[in-house]
């Protein structure tokens, strides 16, 4: 949690201080807004996810302890894997896409940083897509470069001008950086 914390504070100015819409639950647990989207699979922006207690393993699994989630869309990826890398203090984190094919997404296609734990699988059903998608990779709801306007980075910290949509670019104001 106090990884989770330590996320979400750095990453506030992506995040605009919202969660994401849960599968069970559209209600904010904390203070912020909840992003009004397709719920953990197609939010379309980086946020975080809450829809369980943390604190509590699953009942079923995959997960074989207690663990939290952040939706992170294509155009991110490269501003949050190093710092995940260099900020998970021993922790193992998991990285996958969401493609609604749940055992693929947590098994073939997913990466650790950290040790690897043993998942239960049994809960997924191979080559099954198990969840209903209103997105698609690319679309406005769930973007793959940051639009105008949209924060790119910070002033003495990662600025991804790559990542701005074709014929933008990252651009420092102050503190925060925006696609323009």
């Amino acid at each position: 949690m106090t990884l989770r914390s330590k996320a979400q504070k750095h990453f506030a100015s992506y995040t605009n201080n919202t969660i994401c819409a849960g599968d069970f639950d559209n209600e904010p647990i904390q203070d912020g807004d909840v992003y009004p989207g397709g719920g953990r699979y197609d939010n379309g922006r980086l946020c975080f996810i809450e829809d369980h207690d943390f604190t509590t393993t699953l009942e079923g699994g995959p997960f074989p302890v207690g663990e939290w989630s952040m939706f992170v869309p294509v155009g991110y990826i490269d501003l949050i894997l190093p710092w995940f890398a260099q900020n998970r203090n021993g922790l193992s984190v998991l990285i996958h896409p969401n493609t609604g094919y749940e055992y693929e997404d947590h098994s073939i296609w997913s990466f650790w940083n950290g040790n690897e734990w043993p998942l239960n699988m049994d809960i997924f059903t191979p080559l099954t897509r198990t969840a209903d998608f209103e997105q698609v990779r690319g679309n406005e709801g769930n973007p793959t470069c940051r639009e105008s306007d949209v924060v790119c980075g910070e002033v003495g910290g990662w600025v991804g001008s790559t990542n701005c949509c074709e014929d933008l670019a990252c651009r420092c104001d102050g503190e925060t950086c925006y696609c323009v």
